[in-house]
């Protein structure tokens, strides 16, 4: 979906252009950097720091969900953490415990990738039953 923006940097610096008219000046105010830091983000040079406004870029660049999704994904990788918007839910929550638990049996080789396939299938079905109701 997204293979020519591997990293955060690429991916905003990409969908910065293609807003148009959202300057880096715009956006370093926004996220709360300066342009300079903002610009070496883009250019992969430096990662989005303690603090960084992830909701305000977003809302900037007028993200999609999906894209919204896939820009935290790319800033968790280039952190080497848990991306922000599910950092919460991940460690603190029983459903995070789980995740966790089935990652660790992913790790092992007990769960393969044609499981995980299923399982998005099975709450796909799920949610679009329940918004038939």
């Amino acid at each position: 979906m997204y293979e020519n923006t591997n990293t955060f940097g690429r991916f905003v610096r990409e969908k910065r252009l293609d807003a148009g008219d959202v300057t880096l000046k715009d956006i370093g105010y926004a996220v709360g950097v300066s342009l300079s830091y903002y610009s070496d983000i883009e250019h992969d040079r430096r990662n989005p720091g303690e603090g960084f406004d992830y909701e305000a870029l977003a809302k900037l660049l007028k993200l999609s969900e999906s894209e919204k999704a896939h820009m935290y994904d790319l800033a968790g990788k280039c952190r080497k953490t848990v991306p922000e918007d599910i950092e919460d839910v991940m460690m603190n929550t029983e459903s995070g415990n789980m995740a966790r638990m089935a990652l660790r049996m992913t790790k092992a080789g007990i769960a393969k990738e044609d499981d995980w396939k299923e399982f998005i299938r099975q709450l796909e079905r799920k949610k679009l039953e329940e918004q038939k109701e």
